[in-house]
């Protein structure tokens, strides 16, 4: 999970609130799935993004994402995942 805190402020954390409802059922997940398995459907959500790319493009994010995924160990994104849950959590 790539985020960026520049602009959060009281109505960016309150729609992001609205969007990542389901966090504390994808951190229980992350906790307890076999993480090897779920990488690479992490690289496909990734890619999801893209939109009328060319192939050049795509496969440049495609190597970007599986190089970012090749040392991901679970431990880190379910401490990320923690973080952006306690970030969703607070209130200004």
């Amino acid at each position: 999970m790539l985020i960026s805190t520049g602009g959060l402020d009281a109505n960016t954390i309150k729609s992001l609130k609205r969007q990542y409802f389901f966090t504390p059922l994808a951190l229980w997940y992350l906790k307890h799935c076999n993480y090897e398995k779920l990488k690479p459907k992490l690289i496909r959500l990734g890619m999801s993004h893209l939109r009328g790319e060319g192939p050049e493009e795509a496969a440049y994010a495609q190597d970007m994402f599986e190089t970012i995924f090749r040392d991901y160990r679970q431990e880190k994104n379910v401490h990320i995942t923690a973080c952006w849950l306690t970030l969703c959590a607070r209130r200004r």
